[in-house]
């Protein structure tokens, strides 16, 4: 009986996760955000992706699992991962990710995710490098908020 309950709560949970899972596109090749090159329903499609990513995120934050934080955190580094994997010419996606890690007290982490976005992004989403660069001065490290600042010029 036990065992009955938590077969049938996890086929739940399942259940639950499949359909923020389901319109996902994996195999989809990753355009810039607003590229003015794109058709209509390229764009809308784009922007389907990247709602239906924020809403996998947000049910992952959610714990609908139950794990303990450790086993979370993974799920979580996870998702974003995939995330930024398919919309790596998107910056929400980056800023999400950085700011969990953040939020999670993982500044080496945060870190290393900004500078990965910097790269994949280029110049061309300048909160990214902003939001850099004061995570460097809040942890009292002005010559690489300096550097960063450099960077945008």
């Amino acid at each position: 009986t036990e065992w009955q309950t938590r077969v049938s709560s996890l086929k739940g949970v399942y259940r639950e996760r499949k359909k923020h899972y389901d319109g996902l596109q994996l195999d989809a090749i990753p355009f810039p955000a607003g590229a003015r090159s794109l058709s209509a329903a390229a764009s809308s499609a784009a922007a389907t992706q990247e709602a239906l990513w924020a809403s996998v995120v947000a049910y992952e934050l959610n714990n609908a699992q139950r794990m303990d934080d450790a086993t979370l955190a993974r799920r979580l580094r996870w998702v974003h991962e995939c995330r930024v994997c398919y919309l790596h010419r998107h910056p929400i996606p980056w800023l999400d990710y950085a700011r969990w890690h953040v939020s999670e007290t993982n500044v080496a982490e945060a870190r290393a995710v900004y500078a990965r976005a910097r790269e994949a992004l280029g110049g061309s989403f300048l909160p990214i490098f902003f939001e850099s660069a004061e995570l460097e001065e809040r942890e009292g490290d002005l010559e690489a908020a300096e550097a960063i600042y450099e960077l945008i010029l």
